[in-house]
């Protein structure tokens, strides 16, 4: 271990020489200090170098030789809004992000672990305005998370920009098919609650990825979102939209002139209780109980934040902070389901809420169908069987729905309680080995979060009634009827 770490460290040493020893090499690796990528473009910008030295800065960055990782990924980036050759984005690699803050201590930039086409794209896009913010010399942030309400809550901007008048809040979209409606309707939900806690309306400007036949149709649906949410009362924001080929202005300045005001399309009484649904349902909430409330915004932040997830210790992190929240919500140090042991029913209807997102639906049904054969069968089989077909439920239906499996350093155990127990219920326990830091958490600091997951699992079972997965065994009376003898 020590003869590798070693090694690492001379490699990085040789490759911080290799960038010194020629000044632009290391001027086009730290533009993507913001970003996590680069383009020709920006290199230019922020290196203050002409195009042929960045040309070969980049060669040089995604093929350095002599045993040396590369530093960039050239990636090329097809572009909806034109014809030609796509250009290229440069993704920083983990070794690149190692040199880089080598390079800058102060840096805390880190490798872009994007999943797929579209998430590159819409980082592509943000990259872009960065790019066409720093020409107007108007500072930007990306993924720019903003605190308000003294500091209890906070929403995320895709790119924050700060112009001498005001500031922008830009959002970058792609398609919104009509199953994820409810999506537009919370992020609508969430600016209005921030735009309520700033004196000055809130400027915000979506920018679509789209080409010009598909973008009608998606701007179409973001303003029936947005009928819907204004029709408890408008929002103090003033929000415009361009599409993406609208970013080949000459500056930032002339794309926000053009922008057009996103009308909000009023929906009929009849229409807002159910939005029209292809192909699965969409459950949306028609009110919301007054003891949820108050933790509904921060419940809505925290499931944003798991599906926006995009490396694997990400999504594990994110799931296990909206399990702390949910848990949290009932069973906080002065909590009446602490102290009192009152049914945590903010806590129920949060998690059946989450359940019946259009995201869970599928999972919903198997977990539905799962619990009922379980229900039928508990009494055919002995108590290893039963362990073992409820440890496949929590494992291969709720945790394999969001990218977790047997066999890493999360642990979830299905107990079947003893004579000599204190407990006399089923019950589950999580627990997560934060050995070398993988979350970054520790092993002390991890307990909240499993028992948090433990009471999710374990309220799978436990409140299946409340969370509308079964009924109470007793409640269910068969009737066993025999039409041959005309009678039970």
């Amino acid at each position: 271990m020590q003869e590798q770490k070693q090694r690492e460290k001379e490699q990085l040493q040789r490759a911080l020489d290799a960038l010194n020893h020629v000044e632009t090499r290391a001027k086009v690796l730290m533009t993507c200090q913001e970003c996590g990528m680069t383009t020709q473009e920006l290199a230019e910008l922020e290196s203050v170098e002409e195009y042929r030295p960045v040309y070969s800065a980049f060669e040089w960055l995604v093929s350095p030789g002599r045993g040396l990782l590369p530093f960039l990924n050239s990636v090329p980036m097809r572009m909806i809004d034109r014809a030609g050759r796509p250009p290229k984005a440069y993704l920083l690699t983990e070794f690149g992000a190692q040199a880089l803050r080598l390079l800058d201590p102060h840096a805390n930039t880190r490798a872009l672990e994007l999943s797929d086409v579209d998430a590159w794209q819409h980082r592509f896009v943000q990259a872009q305005i960065y790019t066409l913010s720093r020409k107007m010399k108007w500072k930007a942030n990306l993924e720019k998370v903003i605190s308000f309400d003294q500091g209890k809550r906070n929403i995320r901007c895709d790119v924050l920009i700060q112009r001498p008048s005001a500031r922008l809040h830009i959002e970058v979209e792609q398609e919104l098919p009509r199953n994820n409606l409810w999506r537009a309707v919370e992020k609508f939900e969430r600016w209005r609650e921030y735009a309520r806690s700033q004196k000055q309306q809130v400027e915000m400007l979506f920018v679509f990825n789209l080409t010009g036949d598909v973008a009608p149709s998606a701007i179409q649906n973001w303003g029936e979102a947005l009928g819907r949410v204004e029709a408890s009362g408008k929002l103090n924001c003033r929000i415009s939209y361009i599409i993406v080929a609208d970013l080949n202005e000459k500056d930032l300045s002339a794309a926000v002139e053009i922008a057009q005001p996103l009308k909000a399309i009023k929906v009929k009484e009849k229409e807002t209780e159910v939005l029209p649904v292809s192909p699965a349902p969409v459950v949306v909430k028609k009110s919301i109980p007054w003891y949820v409330d108050r933790f509904y915004n921060g419940y809505m932040e925290s499931v944003e934040a798991l599906q926006k997830a995009k490396t694997a210790k990400e999504k594990l992190k994110t799931f296990l902070s909206l399990a702390l929240y949910i848990h949290k919500v009932s069973y906080s140090r002065e909590s009446d389901s602490t102290n009192f042991a009152v049914l945590p029913r903010a806590s129920v209807w949060l998690l059946r809420h989450y359940l019946e997102l259009p995201a869970n639906l599928e999972m919903l049904a198997e977990l539905k169908q799962a619990l009922y054969w379980m229900q039928k069968r508990s009494g055919q089989m002995g108590m290893i069987m039963f362990r073992d077909n409820m440890t496949r439920i929590i494992w291969d239906v709720f945790l394999r729905h969001h990218g977790f499996s047997r066999g890493g350093s999360l642990d979830v155990m299905f107990y079947i309680p003893d004579f000599q127990d204190i407990r006399s219920d089923f019950w589950v326990k999580v627990s997560y080995s934060d050995y070398g830091y993988g979350l970054g958490i520790g092993d002390v600091y991890i307990r909240p979060y499993c028992e948090a997951a433990s009471w999710m699992l374990t309220g799978l079972f436990s409140y299946s009634e409340e969370l509308g997965l079964g009924q109470r065994p007793w409640k269910k009376i068969e009737k066993k009827f025999n039409p041959r003898k005309g009678g039970r």
